[in-house]
């Protein structure tokens, strides 16, 4: 039963740290917009490769940030349900954290919290199986 509270409450801070650190890309992203893309035209009118693929790294991050945000939902869902359906609670815990981290690998020092939760939920169910 204690492994069951873990996991809430491991689930529970994962994924607000993991929507979190969402909601801070996208807004960070957007209030920087203008001036990523007025350095994304000058880039293209200078030919300089290297501005170009870090405004690449940005746009690929600012998406990373909506599935962090969707993670995050996913993560609380998954904390929630942990007591009832312990395999699927772990399967949403572990989506939610490491899908985001495709696209920004920075991503999974923040949601290394909900991975734990999910490894452990999904260690769990197997010894329950």
């Amino acid at each position: 039963m204690n492994y069951k509270i873990a996991i809430l409450v491991l689930g529970v801070l994962g994924a607000v740290i993991t929507f979190a650190l969402g909601v801070k890309w996208v807004s960070d992203y957007y209030a920087n917009q203008d001036l990523i893309e007025s350095m994304g035209n000058m880039s293209k009118q200078l030919g300089s490769t290297n501005v170009a693929d870090k405004i690449a790294e940005l746009k690929s991050i600012r998406n990373a940030a909506f599935l962090l945000i969707i993670g995050g939902v996913l993560g609380l869902v998954g904390a929630l349900i942990s007591f009832k359906k312990i395999k699927l609670a772990g399967i949403l815990l572990l989506v939610g954290a490491l899908v985001p981290v495709l696209l920004a690998p920075k991503a999974l020092v923040l949601t290394s919290i909900q991975v734990v939760a999910g490894v452990i939920a999904l260690m769990k169910a197997r010894k329950e199986a």
